[in-house]
């Protein structure tokens, strides 16, 4: 059985995007993809398969930027994508019987901080799963990290086009420093 549900065009800061979720239903899994177009190429995709990608009983800690409760993990899901900050995600399940949950976004992943995923009963660990297009250029008219929050707090924010890891870059204004420009640095 195949399913499709499909989200219309709505304006985003003034850019028009254009959201389309896959629903693909097999007996074992539930597949969910979502694809952000703009006026240049299509320069991101966003995966998200309940059954793959997934380490089960097994959390990131000391990464969170935001926790709260969630009517599914799918909803964890774009709570994370919608983040920019957000790289992973940890759920756990309020109990067995329904698909709500505690949402758990995190600043990092397991590629970038391997050592913070740890055992824990009960929970689901996520990666965010995104997919660049070759060539992807810096789209002013796509959904920008840098122009929609600004993730920089003394510096100049770069969309990145990785994979893997932040979805920005911070370059720091003299005497800061951070992933995010937050440290000063007191040259005297």
């Amino acid at each position: 059985m195949l399913g499709y549900l499909c989200y219309s065009t709505f304006h985003y800061r003034s850019m028009e995007l254009r959201r389309i979720v896959l629903l693909i239903y097999s007996s074992l899994s539930i597949t969910f993809i979502i694809q952000c177009h703009c006026a240049c190429p299509s320069c991101e995709t966003v995966h998200f398969n309940a059954n793959q990608n997934v380490m089960l009983n097994f959390a990131m800690e000391g990464r969170e930027i935001d926790s709260e409760n969630v009517s599914s993990v799918f909803e964890c899901f774009i709570r994370c994508h919608k983040n920019c900050l957000c790289e992973s995600f940890n759920f756990w399940r309020r109990s067995q019987s329904g698909p709500g949950g505690v949402c758990e976004l995190n600043r990092a992943d397991i590629h970038g901080d391997p050592s913070a995923v740890k055992p824990t009963n009960g929970s689901l660990f996520f990666n965010l799963q995104r997919q660049v297009a070759p060539g992807c250029p810096s789209c002013s008219s796509r959904l920008s990290c840098c122009s929609s929050s600004n993730p920089c707090y003394n510096g100049r924010c770069i969309d990145s086009c990785s994979e893997m890891g932040k979805r920005y870059k911070c370059k720091c204004f003299p005497n800061f420093s951070g992933y995010r420009c937050q440290h000063f640095m007191d040259n005297s």
